[in-house]
């Protein structure tokens, strides 16, 4: 398409996660470095559902955490993971 740079689609930069444990597991916050990205988790296998991020999650320690951003024009980020062990 002609509007992108170059002629390439630009992609959304993979998410941060940042964890901190708590009394009963863990707390994630989840940001893009891509302006105006939404981004999408999964806690558990890979066959559990993507939420929409939309503020710090918990989750028990142990559980792995993926995420992924994608803004509107530009392709999916790749995903980033989080093994759930905050030792």
């Amino acid at each position: 398409m002609r509007l992108w740079p170059d002629g390439k689609q630009p992609k959304t930069a993979p998410p941060i996660i940042d964890v901190a444990p708590h009394q009963n597991g863990q707390t994630v916050w989840i940001t893009s470095p891509t302006e105006g990205a939404s981004i999408g988790y999964q806690i558990g296998t890979e066959t559990d559902r993507w939420n929409l991020y939309k503020g710090p999650v918990n989750f028990p320690k142990g559980v792995e955490l993926r995420a992924k951003a994608i803004r509107y024009g530009y392709a999916e980020s790749e995903e980033t993971h989080y093994d759930g062990d905050n030792s």
